[in-house]
């Protein structure tokens, strides 16, 4: 599965639990899903770019099995569109006056124990909406738009082996000097592991 896509799953859980909408009406947006334009209220979310901030890997051991955690963290942003129908018998202005209540399901505590759950935060909660109704058109729905950052953290563990000691203990060096650089043998050789002093 697509990370972003993960995110942009858990996000439409938040914000159809805690505005009480049905599955129908708060979904990921996608090409092949069509915007429902008699619909009184409809949520969609769309994860956008992703940026890398950090990659790491390491050895740590859990019940005598040895580990590499490699841990990627991702700042994933997501775009949120709420619409309501403007023509027809269903016409209403949801959008608008439900619009404060996608942000105060972002800002939860079931969007915060969501967020704990999966490890990810959403950055900031978003201050303001974009009026983004011409884009329809034909002028067929109300549309608000919010778009926020969210840090991700990633995770894998891979089982290496049943023995510590081949990954990463020690390490074998030596010295050269002008002389011996580069040749088969150098000044002395020795070995740096976790009780060496430096």
């Amino acid at each position: 599965m697509d990370n972003g896509l993960k995110i942009a799953q858990i996000i439409v859980d938040i914000i159809k639990t805690h505005m009480n909408l049905d599955s129908q009406l708060v979904f990921i947006e996608n090409k092949n899903h069509n915007i429902d334009t008699t619909a009184n209220l409809q949520v969609t979310v769309r994860p956008t770019e992703g940026i890398v901030i950090s990659s790491t890997s390491h050895i740590h051991e859990d019940s005598g099995d040895v580990y590499e955690r490699s841990a990627v963290t991702v700042r994933q942003n997501v775009v949120v569109d709420i619409m309501s129908a403007v023509e027809g018998v269903d016409a209403n202005n949801d959008a608008m006056s439900r619009r404060w209540e996608v942000i105060a399901a972002l800002g939860s505590i079931y969007s915060q124990q969501k967020q704990n759950q999966h490890d990810f935060k959403i950055l900031k909660i978003p201050n303001s909406f974009l009026d983004t109704s011409a884009a329809e058109g034909g002028s067929q729905l109300n549309r608000y738009t919010l778009s926020f950052a969210t840090l991700v953290c990633y995770k894998k563990d891979t089982l290496l082996s049943a023995d510590s000691s081949e990954y990463y203990d020690s390490f074998g060096t030596r010295v050269d000097d002008e002389d011996t650089i580069g040749g088969a043998e150098g000044l002395f050789e020795f070995t740096i592991d976790e009780n060496t002093e430096l």
